[in-house]
């Protein structure tokens, strides 16, 4: 082993965090629309469409996200070439990007767990928070923006950042199809020469130092968030 090399592995492998970063944070944000839109549609008991919900969350929180994402890379370009050629469209199933598909199969996904992190999220909210909402006069929207979401945001933010750390540890299967990210480039370093406990263990110091870094800042964020509120409270 040369660990020489390490330093320089470090920086290579730490050059495509950015990116990671974006795409993982693209992913939860896409996940979180989907997920509150599906939490509401559950909340509402709309008969079939609250059945659906319940096989889709089976479904996608119980097949590995690895079998997603194969299974998505190798049927959506036909299915999307397939619903195009029916409309008299051309389209090659190829300009489809590997980064869309893995963008795709992930907000499905992490959508079905947000679903039922934002639903268990509003059944934790006051019932007399939304009576009192009612009272006031508020309409069903009103409710929503100014009682329901922010209080049901204090419960599910804590699970929304889990989620965001599990999918950029995640988006290292995005390598089985060809998408670059921290593994992915930590295993094209490794295949140049060959050393692959020294690369590996320069990507598992990144993740491991990428993870404290947002955890803390983000527990900073939730620590200071909570001072507020006590103060809020004390004021009040």
């Amino acid at each position: 082993m040369d660990w020489s090399k390490f330093p320089s592995d470090v920086a290579q492998i730490a050059g495509v965090v950015p990116l990671a970063l974006a795409r993982a944070l693209l992913i939860l944000l896409l996940s979180l629309v989907f997920g509150t839109l599906f939490a509401l549609l559950n909340e509402a008991r709309i008969p079939v469409i609250r059945q659906i919900l319940a096989v889709y969350a089976s479904c996608f929180r119980g097949v590995p996200i690895l079998v997603q994402l194969l299974f998505w890379y190798y049927f959506l370009p036909n299915a999307v070439g397939g619903a195009l050629g029916a409309l008299g469209i051309s389209w090659d199933a190829k300009s489809l990007s590997a980064d869309a598909v893995v963008i795709f199969a992930f907000v499905l996904c992490y959508s079905a767990y947000l679903m039922q992190t934002v639903g268990a999220a509003l059944a934790s909210v006051d019932p007399q928070q939304r009576l009192l909402a009612r009272t006031l006069g508020y309409s069903r929207l009103q409710q929503y923006v100014h009682v329901i979401f922010p209080e049901a945001l204090v419960y599910a933010l804590p699970n929304i950042f889990n989620m965001f750390l599990n999918i950029l540890k995640a988006l290292s299967m995005g390598f089985v199809i060809a998408v670059i990210d921290i593994f992915a480039k930590a295993k094209i370093i490794a295949g140049t020469y060959g050393d692959y406990m020294v690369v590996y263990t320069a990507d598992a110091l990144v993740y491991w130092l990428l993870c404290g870094v947002l955890y803390f800042i983000i527990n900073h964020a939730f620590t200071s968030m909570n001072e507020k509120n006590g103060s809020a409270a004390v004021d009040a």
